[in-house]
């Protein structure tokens, strides 16, 4: 991927398939986005993400639905 494209996308993942958002990132040259994952004492899930996502283009890769 080109640098100045490169620079915009910021790619997520949740805890469904991180393998896939690797792979996905590796075959378009794009660094995985740092968050922490983790659930809240009630079951739900809690996601921080830990850089900007101002400007760029977001895409998280998570399976909405079980099982995965």
């Amino acid at each position: 991927m080109a640098p100045k494209v490169r620079d915009s996308v910021k790619l997520f993942t949740g805890n469904a398939n991180p393998e896939l958002v690797h792979e996905v990132a590796a075959h378009l040259d794009v660094p995985v986005g740092a968050c922490e994952i983790d659930r809240f004492a009630d079951g739900e899930v809690r996601v921080v993400i830990r850089e900007s996502v101002r400007g760029k283009h977001a895409y998280a890769i998570q399976s909405l639905c079980r099982p995965v």
